[in-house]
């Protein structure tokens, strides 16, 4: 059985819920026990388990920093949800055919997150909203309490956002979750439902198969077909390092015009889904935020017809093959460490397309490069640069600085010396 079928068919044994607050006036409650520990926790698996999408406009904070869409109709139906909306339809006397699901979502919000005071719903005829805390093991010194606030912007009560912990909202209420502690890497994850009195009529947006086929469809043909053609590029080339151990590192500058590098990065922002990285002292480079690119297009595309020429003009070897195709997201509170992509003497090439418009020196972010303990080169990472270098050789992506309140994206491509090699560092990474 898969996890789906088990997650959609599971039915969770029910506590008698404890209402902590009850503010009838207002519309307003808190419940514990609504759902048991294991209920929270296979919810939890599998809402953490779909794609995510990232919330970079900081001119519309209210939203979560990372949201996960749940757009199967088997899991409005589930039997989570139906509790949830049974004690909802209780609490606020609400008839059946006047109360229904309208929008699901999971939730994560980090430190360093700028959360500013929400009073509205997602659609205009929702009238409530409900929350429920799926993170375990959540501390007082955790921060990340759910507070409601008059409109003067003073608060009226506020709760520590404890494990099963669900909170009743009505849209018009003002209120907010804080974002965790500084000082904590763990993040808060939180179901929302959103209700409404008309039954919705949403349309799933499909998404591009991958950023071929995207960048096919919105840029000029011969803008896209421009890097297919065999390219100068020692034109393009700005830097050269070769170390004391023979390790090799290539930086390009202007391979790419901007109208490509800007679709690139829409793609990247608008319609790459997220994927949650388990963090552990195990963890090679510490990357909290991984992007999925699921592209079958990408060796017959214009990015790989480039990187294609330079890794045969540097090695002499025309054989090399991509089997890592990723998008790094950094953010400021980040603490990402020194690691190698391969091991000595697999000869593999990774290449980073570093992708945000705009970017300066003062806005940090850097790649850096260590020998022997000793940085050897510190790499800008300015919009359309791109870097090849030895997957042996020590390297980190440091973190934004304070001031940016996004994320720092690199394009990460990593190479094999062929096809074979390919597919079994492939297999490797998917741990067959």
């Amino acid at each position: 059985m898969n996890y789906l079928t088990y997650f959609l068919s599971f039915i969770p044994i029910i506590h008698a819920s404890n209402i902590i607050f009850n503010d009838p006036i207002n519309g307003n409650y808190v419940l514990d026990d609504l759902l048991n520990t294991r209920s929270l926790k296979s919810l939890h698996k599998f809402i953490f388990s779909q794609p995510m999408s990232f919330n970079p406009d900081r001119e519309n904070n209210t939203k979560a920093g990372f949201t996960a869409e749940l757009t199967n109709q088997k899991i409005y139906r589930s039997n989570f949800v139906k509790k949830i909306k049974e004690e909802a339809k209780e609490l606020f006397n609400i008839k059946e055919n006047d109360l229904h699901i309208a929008h699901l979502t999971g939730q994560i919000f980090e430190r360093g997150d700028f959360n500013s005071i929400q009073h509205h719903c997602r659609k205009e005829d929702s009238t409530l909203l409900a929350f429920v805390v799926l993170s375990e093991k959540w501390l007082k010194n955790s921060y990340g309490d759910f507070s409601i606030y008059d409109q003067d912007g003073e608060i009226i009560k506020s709760f520590q956002p404890r494990h099963g912990r669900t909170f009743f909202v009505k849209c018009e209420t003002y209120f907010k979750f804080w974002p965790p502690s500084m000082g904590l890497e763990k993040r808060l994850h939180l179901f929302q439902l959103e209700f409404s009195k008309v039954k919705p009529t949403d349309v799933i947006k499909q998404l591009p198969i991958g950023n071929t086929e995207y960048l096919k469809n919105n840029l000029p043909e011969s803008l896209f077909m421009k890097y297919f053609k065999e390219l100068d590029l020692n034109k393009y080339l700005t830097k050269k390092l070769i170390t004391k151990n023979h390790k090799r590192i290539y930086v390009y500058d202007g391979l790419f015009d901007e109208m490509f590098m800007s679709a690139l990065f829409h793609y990247v922002v608008e319609h790459t889904p997220y994927y949650e990285e388990e963090i552990d002292d195990a963890s090679d480079d510490q990357v909290r935020w991984i992007l999925g690119l699921e592209d079958p297009n990408f060796i017959k595309g214009p990015i790989w017809a480039v990187l294609k020429q330079i890794l045969s003009n540097i090695t002499g070897i025309s054989t090399y093959t991509p089997y890592d195709v990723s998008v790094n997201h950094i953010r400021r509170t980040d603490g990402t460490t020194i690691h190698k992509d391969c091991k000595p003497n697999q000869n593999e090439l990774t290449n980073l397309i570093y992708l945000n418009p705009g970017w300066n020196a003062d806005l940090h972010g850097e790649t850096v490069f260590l020998d022997a303990d000793e940085f050897i080169i510190s790499v800008v990472p300015k919009f359309g640069r791109l870097v090849v270098f030895d997957g042996d050789i020590d390297h980190s992506a440091r973190p934004p600085s304070p001031n940016v309140h996004g994320a720092r994206y690199t394009f990460a491509i990593k190479t094999a010396v062929d096809e074979k090699t390919a597919k079994r560092r492939t297999r490797e990474m998917n741990g067959e």
